[in-house]
């Protein structure tokens, strides 16, 4: 295995090497998606193409992720999503979690009415050695995500995305990027990583994973690891989110008041995307062990407990980019975490 436990701390950008200037803009940046991807399907059969604003696209090398996995028995709805089986992303493990023991087919005591599915909340830490953003590259990329694997949606006919996931909490350690794709989404809850890590306390076997941003505290997991079920291999994932249609964030207002209480109308929520493309960079595997382990969440005076099934993977590169964002597309219900 590669890159074993190296850690990346506040938002670290150093310029190394310039490299040559991206290329230039398809179409100008205006402070809203609109204006950053041209949406629409005029023809249902045929997904429209997406220009790509380069002021939200970064390009990180050398990449491990890692993460706690919040596991429930499926199947569930997530705001307007419905989830999907994260069994396969997981390795079929056996999971004792909130009281309760799930046995997966993978295990060979399975009991014939064993769950064959669930979903779960993803807490995952991306941490890359380099990336390019604007033309520069710089040490020390960290992504922090809070998501759901989905189903994919109805109106999504952009791609073959592998995996889609609902996300509640995105976090990037470049402050221009993050912002500039704040903006861009018209709001979605996008903020600053300013401390992550990634370390083993046993060689592959124990692992440590702290993720922390500005807008929602610490998280902070360890976890049991002793099963490679797979090798990793390049793939597109897309992120839904949902912002506001007010650009409000998503945490404020009256979905956490009584809208009558309040003389609001109720807010409505419309889908924006992210998309992530991996590509495998040789020998990368998968990891993943029970729940064994610690989770604590601390935002503020706020904490809740867990215990986590842990999941590992290294071996890859990674790009990120605005995805596509239907028009006339909305909802009156969101996922916060």
């Amino acid at each position: 295995m590669s890159n074993l436990g190296f850690r990346a701390i506040g938002y670290l950008m150093r310029p190394m090497v310039s490299l040559s200037v991206l290329a230039l803009f398809v179409i100008a940046f205006a402070g809203c998606l609109d204006s950053a991807v041209p949406l629409g399907n005029e023809n249902a059969n045929e997904a429209p193409a997406i220009a790509v604003d380069e002021r939200l696209k970064v390009e990180a090398k050398d990449c491990i992720q890692a993460g706690g996995n919040s596991v429930y028995g499926g199947p569930n709805t997530l705001g307007p999503f419905p989830s999907a089986n994260q069994l396969p992303e997981l390795g079929n493990p056996r999971v004792g979690a909130f009281g309760a023991t799930f046995k997966y087919p993978g295990d060979p005591a399975a009991a014939p009415n064993a769950a064959t599915e669930s979903w779960g909340i993803w807490h995952v830490a991306t941490m890359c050695k380099t990336y390019t953003y604007m033309g520069e590259e710089y040490q020390n990329f960290n992504m922090g995500w809070i998501a759901v694997m989905i189903e994919r949606p109805d109106f999504d006919v952009w791609g073959e995305p592998r995996i889609q996931f609902v996300v509640a909490d995105l976090s990037f350690n470049n402050d221009a990027f993050a912002n500039n794709t704040k903006d861009a989404t018209g709001g979605a809850e996008i903020s600053k990583s300013t401390d992550m890590v990634i370390e083993w306390y046993a060689p592959e076997k124990y692992m440590h994973v702290i993720i922390q941003e500005s807008n929602h505290g610490t998280f902070d997991f360890s976890a049991e690891i002793h099963n490679e079920f797979g090798k990793k291999e390049s793939e597109h994932i897309r992120f839904w989110m949902l912002p506001r249609t007010d650009g409000m964030s998503h945490a404020h207002g009256c979905e956490m008041l009584a809208c009558e209480a309040a003389d609001e109308a109720p807010p409505k929520y419309r889908p924006i995307s992210i998309d992530i493309f991996d590509t495998a960079t040789g020998g990368g595997t998968k990891l993943a062990g029970e729940s064994l382990g610690t989770f604590i969440h601390v935002n503020g005076e706020e904490q809740h407990q867990g215990n986590p099934l842990g999941h590992y993977q290294d071996g890859f590169d990674r790009t990120i980019i605005i995805g596509p964002a239907p028009e006339g597309i909305e909802f009156e219900k969101t996922w916060l975490h």
